[in-house]
């Protein structure tokens, strides 16, 4: 029943709503509206913003998958971070959908990028990808920056199965061009997965296809 609720009623119904919510599948925009302001006004079994730490992500079940950066914003990086090297492997172990994924990349993203700075949120290596976080803290410019080629050919696999956002995959597959300038063997080819799908017909044409 309470799945079916139009944003509108969600933000004035009583704060147990929230509760009930978490068994929902899917959110509409409204919904998801309704949530973040019946959050944001205080009057949830989570209280004020100002005391929202690691704990109300984990006690909001899978809401957060939905949320914004209205929601977002208010945590610290440092927060974000320890919170999502668990709820990204939950969402991963339970075959969550790509685009959900790549939803909630783009709003847990902080959007300010150093020019000319060069890598400035630290090096990309095994460690950092084998993280279930990763890539959380990277925007476009400093994956690019901070993505070396060697880097990405040893983790092919797991960097294609993290990465969802439409320019970080292309920035992939702008550095295995750069890697295999005679073509990209069939093998590196079958590991793309999604980032398969943003590549052009000039990348597609140098591809060593079997």
């Amino acid at each position: 029943m309470a799945c079916t609720l139009d944003g509108s009623y969600i933000q004035n119904a009583d704060p147990l709503i929230m509760e009930k919510l978490q068994a929902c599948k899917d959110f509409s925009d409204s919904q998801v509206d309704g949530m973040e302001t019946l959050l944001l006004s205080g009057k949830t079994k989570y209280g004020n913003v100002s005391t929202w730490n690691r704990q109300t992500l984990k006690d909001l079940g899978v809401l957060p998958l939905y949320l914004t950066r209205n929601i977002w914003g208010v945590f610290k990086t440092s927060t974000k971070r320890r919170y999502l090297k668990t709820f990204m492997f939950t969402l991963r172990k339970t075959k969550t959908r790509k685009s959900k994924f790549k939803k909630l990349f783009q709003q847990i993203s902080t959007h300010k990028i150093k020019r000319g700075a060069g890598c400035t949120v630290g090096n990309i290596t095994h460690v950092t990808v084998s993280d279930n976080s990763f890539p959380f803290g990277y925007e476009q410019t400093q994956f690019d920056l901070c993505l070396d080629i060697s880097v990405l050919k040893d983790n092919l696999n797991s960097i294609c199965e993290k990465v969802h956002d439409d320019d970080f995959q292309k920035v992939i597959l702008k550095k295995l061009n750069q890697a295999f300038p005679a073509g990209v063997s069939d093998e590196e080819v079958q590991v793309l997965v999604s980032v398969s799908r943003m590549a052009s017909l000039d990348d597609i044409s140098k591809w060593k296809i079997t």
